[in-house]
């Protein structure tokens, strides 16, 4: 047998001794390390399949925390086309099948480059297709050059066993966190705004400029993705970042 699917079969094995989320991605983590990755991560790409909506939204795995909260401020997510891929694909690809294979425009180009500044110069993505409709992404990056298709294929099954796993065990785990897309003032102002209030009358309550109000709710509509304040207030609610 070869030494990847030995890896590959033993991890699939052990992982049904996995009871929680902490010892499933440590056993997953000594694997993948075996491949030359070293920080790897299952995201939600999207809660709906024919577009990007409510992103980043849910994780777990070993996240490279620096790039992924420089990833998700930047708002790269709309402009990503490895997430693009994400969502139309079917089959795993590496980084470098995007960089060589489309016309990239300049904002394309810049996240993989940003991401090469991050220590994230190799990466490996296997879209993931959920029951509740939502697309994932593991991803696995590296500083080094790790490609060749036995890799590929191995890392592949790894992956979705891996990440179905992760998600039997989600609601058992804490290690899987809520990742809020507002602010904390944000959701203040979206909370009045909620009951009622006047922006006006928000920035009154929260004794802050009216302007203030004006530009966090804005910035709070990109986020969620939404037009109009009653989108927003929805969207909130919907998304667990006011209460109901």
């Amino acid at each position: 047998m070869h030494k990847y699917e030995e890896l590959i079969y033993g991890f699939i094995e052990e992982i049904d001794y996995s009871n929680d989320f902490e010892d499933l991605n440590a056993r997953f983590g000594n694997m993948i390390n075996e491949f030359g990755f070293e920080q790897w991560g299952c995201i939600q790409i999207s809660s709906a399949k024919k577009q990007i909506k409510s992103p980043l939204r849910r994780t777990f795995g070993n996240i490279p925390g620096e790039w992924f909260n420089h990833y998700r401020d930047s708002n790269f997510i709309f402009d990503d086309y490895a997430a693009k891929m994400v969502m139309d694909l079917q089959k795993p690809f590496w980084w470098s099948e995007i960089v060589n294979s489309f016309p990239l425009e300049n904002k394309h180009i810049r996240i993989f480059e940003e991401a090469k500044s991050f220590g994230h110069e190799n990466g490996f993505a296997v879209p993931l297709k959920f029951a509740d409709g939502s697309i994932w992404s593991c991803l696995l990056t590296s500083g080094q050059d790790t490609e060749n298709q036995e890799i590929k294929d191995a890392l592949n099954l790894a992956a979705q066993f891996f990440a179905r796993r992760g998600m039997c065990l989600k609601s058992k785990s804490a290690i899987i966190q809520k990742d809020y897309r507002l602010t904390k003032r944000q959701r203040q102002i979206v909370e009045l705004l909620r009951h009622g209030n006047t922006q006006a009358e928000c920035a009154f309550l929260l004794k802050i400029s009216h302007s203030t109000v004006f530009n966090q709710t804005n910035e709070a509509k990109e986020r969620m993705n939404c037009k109009t304040i009653a989108e927003l207030v929805a969207e909130a609610i919907l998304h667990g970042e006011i209460d109901i």
